[in-house]
């Protein structure tokens, strides 16, 4: 009789990429990024779900305020979400051009995971700050949860951490470090 252990049954449902197979012509060789003379062959698109949650501390903060009384006005979820969708495409750019950015947790949990500040300017120096976590939930899966926000131009980020500040479509990754706020890069989205 056989002890081992029955292979796992995933219950995750692969889904097939989208492919483009282009046109064979064995004598299209053009310019792209790597060479003087290369030819596309193919085009395919993976799928990915970016899942948003809300913490319960951010849900208190909408609803009950600051631990000090203090009201916390336009940090209604219908202020952020268009912040948290448009900024997946700058987590994106930064994080392939800068191997130090790492916005995504992967498992298994620390004791502090990283966490990234969102600031979007609404006002002349007064700025949307969002908390967020990105965890890695599998292939197909990124799992967003929005920990707190608050409207202020002084808000106070972690030594090492990292923030995308927004001004419409234009973005710059800053990071706290060592008692000031450092500028790395800068990013443009234009549809």
């Amino acid at each position: 009789m056989s002890t081992s252990k029955r292979k796992r049954i995933s219950r995750i449902k692969e889904t097939s990429p989208t492919t483009v197979h282009l046109i064979d012509d064995k004598e299209v060789f053009t310019k792209n990024a790597s060479s003087d003379k290369a030819k596309k062959v193919l085009i395919f698109n993976e799928n990915l779900n970016v899942e948003i949650w809300i913490d319960k501390h951010y849900q208190n903060r909408v609803y009950h305020g600051s631990d000090d009384g203090s009201e916390r006005n336009g940090i209604e979820y219908v202020n952020i979400e268009p912040v948290l969708i448009k900024s997946f495409k700058h987590l994106l750019y930064y994080s392939l051009k800068h191997k130090n950015f790492v916005f995504v947790n992967h498992p298994p949990s620390r004791v502090r995971n990283n966490r990234l500040v969102l600031k979007e300017l609404i006002e002349d120096e007064v700025f949307l700050n969002i908390v967020v976590e990105y965890h890695f939930i599998d292939l197909n899966t990124i799992e967003v949860t929005l920990v707190t926000a608050m409207k202020s131009d002084d808000f106070n980020m972690s030594n090492g951490q990292f923030g995308i500040e927004f001004e419409d479509d234009y973005s710059k990754l800053i990071q706290f470090s060592k008692g000031k706020l450092s500028e790395i890069d800068t990013y443009e989205y234009n549809d």
